[in-house]
């Protein structure tokens, strides 16, 4: 079930890019980005008995990346950090205690993200790089300690690139609708304005 919602959602987070991005190089590094991630979602390297899927790697790079271009580093990775162990915590929430969870664990940490980003972080390349690396952390976070409990895992599976490109899309769409918002509130006030003079 979640091979085809992964790539349900992926062509979806590839639509908005490729179709509601107006700069032409981002776009290409974008949509370019998802691409590979949906080609390597199945592969994976073997080391010492783990499993870790390609498209972990590649998220986690491709989020150091682009926070190396942002400004505040400081807050931003201090967000990642805390965003990484939320997102284990709800993790582990939903695998040894599922019943108190009244939503899924990714629509929570997309709502987190939102509020956290809402309040501390504006443009949304440090969103995506901010998610990217916290969910990636996270991720090997809850590795380890399942690995710590017995179970048998690998790092980075469908479940993981899920959650990512769901989060992905909340929050590009979130971002989006937040300009059109302020581009039709700044179109209202320049409208009363000539209709004053």
């Amino acid at each position: 079930m979640e091979t085809w919602i992964f790539y349900w959602l992926a062509w979806v987070l590839w639509i908005i890019v490729y179709f509601f991005d107006f700069d032409s190089r981002r776009r290409f590094c974008y949509s370019s980005f998802i691409l590979g991630c949906m080609i390597t979602s199945t592969t994976y390297i073997s080391y010492s008995g783990l499993e870790i899927h390609v498209p972990l790697i590649m998220n986690c790079i491709t989020g150091f990346i682009l926070l190396a271009k942002s400004k505040g580093k400081f807050i931003r990775v201090s967000i990642a950090i805390s965003l990484s162990f939320a997102y284990s915590g709800l993790k582990l929430w939903a695998l040894f205690n599922p019943l108190w969870l009244f939503l899924s664990s990714s629509i929570i940490m997309a709502l987190i993200c939102i509020l956290e980003f809402y309040i501390f972080v504006d443009d949304l390349q440090s969103q995506l790089a901010i998610a990217l690396i916290s969910t990636s952390a996270g991720q090997l976070l809850f590795t380890f300690v399942r690995l710590s409990y017995g179970f048998t895992v690998s790092i980075g599976d469908l479940a993981y690139l899920t959650d990512v490109v769901f989060i992905m899309i909340t929050l590009t769409l979130w971002f989006k609708i937040r300009r059109f918002s302020e581009k039709i509130e700044q179109t209202v006030k320049n409208v009363s304005l000539k209709f004053k003079t």
